[in-house]
């Protein structure tokens, strides 16, 4: 498997190196870029390796400008310091998306997953990119902050999205967290067959609704499981559309 690295930082670009020997010892890093200038014109040849290993915020740009400019076509594993461009990475041909500090675990498991495409049972690229796109298309996780660290929240754990004292907070595990997001951002990121905004302060889980109750006005009071809120109510113009949704 060879790699190229994209990253300004040499630091960074050097313990990502040791990750790689560390993570997958038949792996090889043959190239690796310092900045969007220095790729472009290795990327304009269009040969390209098994995978890309990549930052995002470089100091002469953003490589999801590079990957416009010359679709990689090859699988990339993103690896940066920002959360908030998950989903634009995996719009970009990503199939992992690291946030740094790296950690040997999370990159052997890219790796492994990059090895899955390759061989003879692999998917031409054009049917990769085009499944890699659709499974894009909805948000697959919450990357919040605990304290000094990130935490990953996998959208299943997710019961609801809300605001409340002029925040976001994303509800999973009985614990809620802060994201910097307005549920108008965030609801066009989510399943909507999972999802459904049933006012303009709550967005709800299918899978972890208890029951909905008749409400007054023909609303709905809805009950989720393990969290007791008394203004968890269904919009009067949206009743009608959360009864179809739940298949009612």
């Amino acid at each position: 498997m060879n790699l190229w690295i994209l990253e300004d930082e040499p630091r960074a670009a050097r313990r990502l190196k040791r990750l790689v020997e560390e993570a997958a010892p038949e792996a090889k890093v043959v190239a690796v870029f310092d900045s969007i200038a220095a790729a472009r014109s290795t990327f304009a040849m269009g040969e390209f390796p098994d995978a890309i290993l990549s930052d995002i915020e470089l100091a002469d740009g953003l490589s999801f400008d590079l990957y416009a400019e010359f679709p990689p076509q090859c699988p990339v594993v993103f690896t940066t310091a920002y959360d908030q461009y998950a989903l634009n990475a995996f719009r970009a041909n990503g199939v992992d998306y690291l946030l740094k500090p790296v950690e040997v675990e999370g990159l052997a498991a890219a790796l492994q997953k990059v090895g899955r495409m390759q061989g003879p049972a692999a998917l031409p690229i054009q049917q990769m990119q085009a499944q890699l796109a659709s499974g894009a298309e909805f948000r697959s996780r919450f990357m919040v902050k605990v304290g000094d660290k990130l935490r990953s929240i996998p959208v299943e754990e997710v019961t609801c999205v809300f605001s409340e004292s002029k925040s976001t907070l994303v509800r999973a595990g009985g614990r809620e967290y802060v994201i910097d997001r307005t549920l108008d951002q965030v609801l066009p990121e989510l399943d909507p067959t999972r999802f459904f905004r049933i006012s303009r302060t709550y967005i709800v889980a299918l899978p972890f609704i208890a029951e909905a109750v008749t409400y007054s006005n023909s609303r709905f009071k809805v009950v989720i499981q393990g969290w007791e809120r008394d203004d968890l109510i269904v919009a009067r113009d949206r009743a009608s559309d959360f009864k179809d949704w739940m298949g009612a």
